[in-house]
C-alpha cells in the first residue's frame, strides 16, 4: 500500500530494543511508507509549548533523532513539506507552480537589503 499508509503518533518507537527498532525500520523502509513531521497539540494540556511552527518542530525533530549528515540535514526540509504534502494527498496541489494555491512562511530577520 505504499504511500497510502499513515503510521501516526509513533512516538512508542523510542522505547522499542535496538535489535527490533532496526529490523522494523528495515521493514517500514522496503514498504514504501512516506516520512514526515506532523504537529497538533498548539498550546494545550498535552504539549503546552506548541505553536504550530513546522519549522521549530523540524529543529526539534533533527536533533532529538541525532539527524546530523549533511545531506539528511539539507533534505530535512522535505520532511514538513514535500513529504507532509504526500502524507495529506495533496501532492498535486503542492508547490511552486503555476496554478497551485500560494503560501508563505515569513521568517524573522535581522538583515536589511
Amino acid at each position: 500500500m505504499g504511500e497510502k499508509v499513515t503510521a501516526s503518533h509513533t512516538t512508542a518507537m523510542h522505547s522499542y530494543n535496538g535489535a527490533y527498532a532496526y529490523k522494523l525500520f528495515r521493514l517500514l523502509k522496503m514498504s514504501g511508507l512516506n516520512v514526515c513531521f506532523g504537529h497538533d497539540d498548539i498550546f494545550d494540556p498535552w504539549y503546552p509549548l506548541g505553536t504550530g511552527n513546522m519549522l521549530q518542530v523540524l529543529h526539534m525533530r533533527l536533533n532529538v533523532c541525532q539527524i546530523m549528515g549533511y545531506s539528511q540535514i539539507n533534505d530535512s526540509i522535505d520532511l514538513i513539506s514535500n513529504n507532509s504534502a504526500r502524507t495529506l494527498n495533496i501532492q498535486d496541489e503542492y508547490g511552486i507552480e503555476i496554478r497551485k494555491p500560494g503560501n508563505l512562511i515569513i521568517l524573522p530577520s535581522r538583515e536589511r537589503i
